[in-house]
Formats: structure tokens, C-alpha cells, sequence
């Protein structure tokens, strides 16, 4: 498993617009390839956004870097300070407690 935490701030829309578009894409990322969980992640006080992605593979991930949905998403006027950071499954203790995901 690879694991991904992409963060960024709203420029130019609220969090009801916002929330709007999350309802718009969530069915195309229930989509991609090798993603085998997203969580969609808030916090209001702060004005951050963003979500933790779990990846079958590091290549699954890679390869949706690729994608038209990422550079859509990653470049969008109204996502902004947009940081990506990828993380290894460390399996000596998510063999133990299972995650997130049970595999």
C-alpha cells in the first residue's frame, strides 16, 4: 500500500461551492485505478482542505499523477498552495492493527 495526504486552501470559493464539487468528482475517483480508498478531509478553522489516498501500489499512485483528473484537480484556479506527500505502508504494524483499509 502507498499512501498519499494532499493539502490545500480555497481561493475565489466557499465551502458550500466547494463541497458542491467534491459531490461532482468523488464518483470519478471512485474510479481510478489502484485507489483503494480516498478520505475527504476539512478543516473549517483553518480554511484547509485536501484528502488521504491509499493506493494499492506506488505505480498505481504514479500513474494517476499522469492522469487528466490529477492535473485538473492539482491546477485548478480555485484549489490553492496545493502540497502532496507521499508516504510507504509500514507493514510491522499495519499487518497489526489493520489500517484504515483491511486487506
Amino acid at each position: 500500500m502507498y499512501v498519499t495526504h494532499v493539502t490545500f486552501n480555497l481561493s475565489g470559493m466557499d465551502e458550500n461551492a466547494y463541497s458542491e464539487a467534491v459531490k461532482s468528482l468523488a464518483p470519478g475517483y471512485a474510479q481510478v485505478p489502484g485507489l483503494v480508498s480516498k478520505v475527504w478531509i476539512k478543516n473549517s478553522n483553518i480554511g484547509a482542505y485536501g484528502g488521504i489516498y491509499y493506493w494499492a501500489s506506488k505505480e498505481d499512485y504514479e500513474n494517476y499523477e499522469k492522469s487528466d483528473l490529477y492535473k485538473a484537480v492539482s491546477t485548478h484556479p480555485n484549489l490553492v498552495n496545493f502540497n502532496t506527500v507521499c508516504y510507504e505502508n509500514m507493514l510491522e504494524g499495519t499487518s497489526v492493527t489493520a489500517g484504515v483499509c483491511r486487506f
